[in-house]
């Protein structure tokens, strides 16, 4: 709600949003780059502290509370990112990490949720996660992952289509496994 009352600044879209709502017309290419950009990076701080509670000693159930804080701070972070100057969003921000740090770390009402409390080598690795995140779009300005991201754009319809393929045998009977 912060980011929404916020004015954004942006000259380019200041005198079409005195207009009445803004269109894709508008938007569309680089509403979508953002959409692309906030998503990867939101999945990017998520898989990051999954991955790091997986590969440190610890439960299932810390993994996916390392994760679900892990998405929450990749999202603050790029709220703040977009909107740093504002001490509404700063407040909210904060505010909002601090709720879900209690509610991770009070037992009862942690386990409520599905989380575990989690103790100070998981929060590191949501720490660095987040952090990771939040470096996401400055590692998108190197060619080679610029490359990278050109490659799998290309790819994706191909992997698509042999998803497809692959459903439609395992429908069909022909891939069907056998069971004994």
């Amino acid at each position: 709600m912060a980011v929404a009352v916020t004015p954004s600044g942006d000259p380019s879209t200041a005198a079409l949003a005195e207009t009445g709502p803004m269109s894709l017309d508008v938007l569309g290419a680089p509403l979508l780059r953002a959409i692309r950009r906030r998503g990867v990076t939101t999945c990017l701080g998520a898989v990051a502290a999954y991955l790091f509670g997986r590969l440190t000693p610890g439960t299932e159930r810390r993994s996916t509370t390392m994760a679900l804080c892990g998405v929450v701070g990749a999202q603050l972070v790029q709220t703040l990112a977009g909107r740093r100057h504002s001490p509404l969003v700063w407040t909210t921000a904060l505010g909002s990490a601090a709720v879900l740090a209690a509610l991770v770390q009070t037992p009862g009402v942690s386990h409520f949720f599905g989380c575990t409390p989690l103790g100070p080598v998981a929060w590191t690795g949501v720490a660095l996660a987040i952090v990771l995140s939040a470096l996401a779009p400055r590692l998108e300005r190197l060619a080679a992952v610029r490359r990278l991201y050109e490659l799998l754009s290309r790819l994706a319809p191909h992997l698509n289509a042999a998803a497809r393929q692959a459903r439609r045998l395992l429908h069909s009977g022909i891939a069907r496994p056998v069971v004994a």
